[in-house]
């Protein structure tokens, strides 16, 4: 090998291009490539997740300071629970720690992940888990699944465990964008452009920001879209 040194540059070569994949992880690369913000969702729950651990488990804060323990309640479910206030939930429960874990595209696998982590890893027993659910979460052809939730949510050791229910396609896919940048934050060209010549991208950081920060502060209630609106049903 030391007299043929270039039998290493295939091996150098691979290795190059998988550090340089690894940008495209980057928060700053991912703003430029990606066309919505639907992950932040995502990721701050996560985040929620683990304070709620902190907080309630078994050597949680809570457990140390059990004078300082409220009911904890969870939320569960799609966007039409996502936009809640905080406010308005707390008038109802004024004595409740009231945590809203759901996200813009939910399914029965993601909130059978976060029960796993919250109960069974985490050891906390929340006194009330609130789920929404729709026969839309139920359609196994749906792309929405792969692009936000597959995408976006779970960890190897889940999906591995259940390999078989997932299937081969949702699996693969999984680790496609769990391994490689660039299937996670595809590096579409016309994305970038349309960022550096968008005049509002500014506006659009300050969206960004002001949508995580009510998410840590609210416990996962988001900005309504649509200011006041309520979506309501009538049947």
């Amino acid at each position: 090998m030391k007299s043929k040194p270039f039998l290493w540059y295939p091996v150098l070569l691979f290795f190059a291009i998988f550090l340089f994949d690894k940008l495209f992880f980057l928060d700053q690369v991912r703003d430029y490539v990606k066309q919505e913000f639907t992950y932040i969702y995502y990721d701050v729950k996560k985040e929620l997740l683990k304070e709620i651990v902190f907080k309630y488990g078994p050597d949680g804060e809570y457990t140390r300071n059990p004078e300082k323990k409220k009911k904890l309640m969870i939320l569960m479910g799609s966007s039409r629970m996502l936009y809640f206030q905080n406010s308005d939930l707390l008038a109802f429960y004024p004595d409740w720690d009231i945590y809203n874990l759901s996200s813009a595209v939910t399914t029965p696998a993601y909130y059978l992940y976060f029960l796993e982590k919250l109960i069974k890893n985490g050891g906390v027993h929340p006194d009330l888990i609130v789920i929404e659910t729709d026969p839309f979460q139920f359609n196994k052809n749906s792309t929405t699944f792969k692009k936000a939730n597959l995408a976006n949510s779970f960890d190897p050791i889940f999906i591995l465990k259940y390999a078989w229910t997932f299937g081969k396609e949702n699996v693969n896919y999984y680790f496609a964008n769990f391994l490689f940048g660039v299937s996670y934050n595809k590096p579409y060209i016309g994305n970038v452009i349309k960022r550096f010549k968008n005049e509002n991208s500014a506006m659009g950081e300050l969206l960004k920001t002001m949508t995580i920060a009510t998410l840590k502060s609210d416990k996962g209630n988001a900005i309504s879209p649509a200011g006041a609106y309520v979506e309501k049903r009538l049947w």
